[in-house]
């Protein structure tokens, strides 16, 4: 069992096994880590704070559950309601593409949208296909795909004159440092890395995951290319 990732960004061990029935814990805990982190960040006058979702997951047959999101809010003083900046979504594999909630999931994200605020999407599932249809399908092996994306769309001024900010990375990448929209043109640059290694390091299941004498579960799910990516960083040679 490793004590640290040897990936520089999303940790391919600890990601197959989340994707393989295990997402829900983390999709809790890592989206507390990014509230609390950006709490330390923002500048003053704004707040973050985890509220419930856009998305579902299932907890028994017929029913639901939310799931937990961050939305960053203007602060004003109790009990006046604060104006919403941005929400950001950990994307959940049943409100992706085959996914239970997957319809309710992309009405609810065009309603959000619809009101004039940005949504961040942090979409770590490389074996579902994207949330934005238009874009390459990483399990179907489509051109261009990357295997994690991170989707800003920026519905200001207006609906029609908004902007999608795509950023894709790879096995042995990073996670990228985004700019969070805020009042006007302001932005705040976070490092959506550093709440990421808190989440996958806050355990011991997570940590005995990282077994790097083996290959990770369900690794055919990985594009031949990123297969060789992952043997090259824990040092499997191909057999």
């Amino acid at each position: 069992m490793a004590t640290e990732s040897l990936f520089p960004g999303i940790d391919p061990y600890v990601n197959s096994y989340l994707q393989d029935g295990h997402w829900n814990g983390f999709q809790l805990i890592y989206t507390v880590y990014i509230a609390d982190d950006l709490d330390k960040q923002l500048p003053k006058g704004y707040g973050s704070v985890n509220e419930q979702s856009l998305q579902r997951r299932e907890i028994e047959e017929e029913d639901y559950k939310p799931l937990s999101s961050v939305v960053i809010y203007e602060l004003k003083t109790y009990p006046r309601l604060r104006k919403a900046f941005v929400r950001i979504e950990l994307l959940h594999p049943e409100n992706k593409p085959g996914g239970k909630y997957d319809e309710r999931y992309q009405e609810k994200r065009l309603e959000w949208l619809k009101s004039g605020i940005p949504l961040i999407e942090l979409d770590y599932l490389h074996e579902t296909s994207p949330v934005i249809r238009l874009l390459p399908s990483y399990p179907k092996r489509e051109s261009g795909a990357f295997p994690y994306t991170i989707m800003i769309s920026d519905p200001r001024p207006n609906w029609t004159e908004g902007k999608a900010s795509i950023y894709g990375f790879r096995v042995d990448e990073p996670l990228p440092k985004i700019p969070i929209p805020l009042e006007g043109k302001d932005t705040l640059v976070f490092d959506l890395g550093i709440p990421y290694k808190r989440a996958i390091h806050s355990g011991r299941i997570l940590r005995s995951v990282m077994d790097y004498t083996q290959l990770p579960v369900n690794f055919e799910r990985y594009s031949p290319e990123d297969q060789i990516r992952i043997r090259q960083i824990v040092g499997h040679q191909k057999e």
